[in-house]
C-alpha cells in the first residue's frame, strides 16, 4: 500500500470517527446548526446528502427554521453543501428574512460578506432601508445607510421613498432622521407626489397623542425643507418640530432624541451620548450647514 492510499485510509477512519463524535453530541444537523458549529454542519451535512438521507429542500427548511439564531458561519457552511442562499424564505431574500425574524447581526453580516446589498429589494419592490424606517427602527436603518443604504433609492412600483413613507406614517423622527442625511424631498412617487404631499391629517391616522396642528407642521417643515433643498440654502426645522420629533422618544432627553433619530450620534450599543457637534448630520438639523442639492442618477 502507498503512502497516499494509506493517508487517504487515515483521513477516512478520523472523519468516520469525528462523524460519530457530532453525530452522539448534536444527535441531528438540526443541532449542530443550532450550536452554530461549522464543523459539524458541514461534515455532518455532506455525509446525510451522500448517503440521501435529508435533501437540498431539507438544508432550505433548515435555514428557514434557525434563522432566528443563525451566525454567518452557519449560513456559510450549508451553502457550501448545498443550500442555494440566493433562493427566496418564505417570499423574501434571506437578509430581509433575517431581519424580519430579528436576527439583525446576521442580516449585517450578509450585507458585510458581500452576500446581500445595503438597499436589498425583495420581490415586492420593498427596500431593506424603506423596511427599517417603516418600523421606526433607525438604529438599524443607520447601519445601512453606513454600508452605503441609498436613502433615496425609492419603492420599485409606487416610486415611494423613505421620505415619503416617514412623512405619509406621521414619523416625525424618520423625518428628522432623512432631513439630517439630505434625503432628496424632490423626488415624486408614481401618483406625482413629493413627500410634503403625503403628510397624513388626523383622521387618517387618528393616533391619539397627534393631532391635525402636529401634522400642519410637518407638512410646513417639509414645504420649508423642499424649498430649501431646492435653492441650495441651510435648513433647519423649527423648535416646534424638534419638540414634537422628541416626543417619539419619550424615554430619552431632547438632546438624546436629536441624536437618535440623526443616526446615533455617539455612544456605545444602545445607550446614548450627548450629541456630537461635529456631527454632519446634527449639524443639518441645527442648520449650520448647507444640506446640499439633489443628487442625480435617480
Amino acid at each position: 500500500m502507498t503512502d497516499n492510499a494509506t493517508n487517504e485510509n487515515q483521513e477516512l477512519v478520523l472523519k468516520g470517527e469525528t462523524l460519530a463524535e457530532y453525530a452522539k453530541k448534536y444527535r441531528s444537523l438540526g443541532g449542530a446548526v443550532k450550536a452554530n458549529d461549522k464543523d459539524a454542519i458541514l461534515l455532518m451535512g455532506k455525509s446525510l446528502l451522500e448517503n440521501d438521507s435529508i435533501s437540498i429542500d431539507d438544508l432550505h427548511t433548515l435555514m428557514g427554521k434557525s434563522v432566528t439564531f443563525a451566525k454567518l458561519d452557519t449560513v456559510l457552511a450549508l451553502q457550501e453543501i448545498g443550500l442555494d442562499i440566493t433562493e427566496n424564505f418564505q417570499g423574501t431574500p434571506l437578509v430581509f428574512f433575517a431581519y424580519e425574524n430579528g436576527n439583525k447581526k446576521l442580516a449585517l453580516a450578509l450585507i458585510d460578506a458581500g452576500i446581500a446589498r445595503s438597499n436589498e429589494m425583495w420581490s415586492g419592490g420593498e427596500t431593506l432601508l424603506i423596511n427599517a424606517v417603516q418600523g421606526e427602527d433607525f438604529d438599524f436603518a443607520q447601519e445601512l445607510v453606513n454600508r452605503g443604504a441609498d436613502v433615496n433609492e425609492p419603492m420599485a412600483l409606487s416610486k415611494n421613498t423613505a421620505l415619503h413613507y416617514a412623512a405619509y406614517n406621521g414619523s416625525f423622527t424618520g423625518v428628522a432622521w432623512l432631513i439630517g442625511l439630505s434625503a432628496n424631498p424632490l423626488l415624486k412617487n408614481f401618483e406625482g407626489k413629493f413627500a410634503s404631499e403625503v403628510v397624513p391629517s388626523n383622521t387618517q391616522l387618528g393616533p391619539e397623542d397627534k393631532k391635525d396642528w402636529d401634522f400642519d407642521e410637518m407638512f410646513t417643515t417639509l414645504e420649508q425643507y423642499t424649498d430649501a433643498f431646492e435653492s441650495g440654502e441651510d435648513f433647519c426645522p423649527s423648535d416646534i418640530f424638534i419638540e414634537l420629533a422628541a416626543k417619539e422618544n419619550t424615554a430619552m432627553t431632547q438632546e438624546e432624541s436629536l441624536a437618535a433619530m440623526l443616526g446615533g450620534a455617539g455612544g456605545d450599543d444602545d445607550k446614548l451620548t450627548e450629541l456630537d457637534e461635529d456631527d454632519v448630520a446634527a449639524k443639518v438639523l441645527l442648520g449650520s450647514i448647507n444640506p446640499g442639492t439633489p443628487k442625480s442618477g435617480f
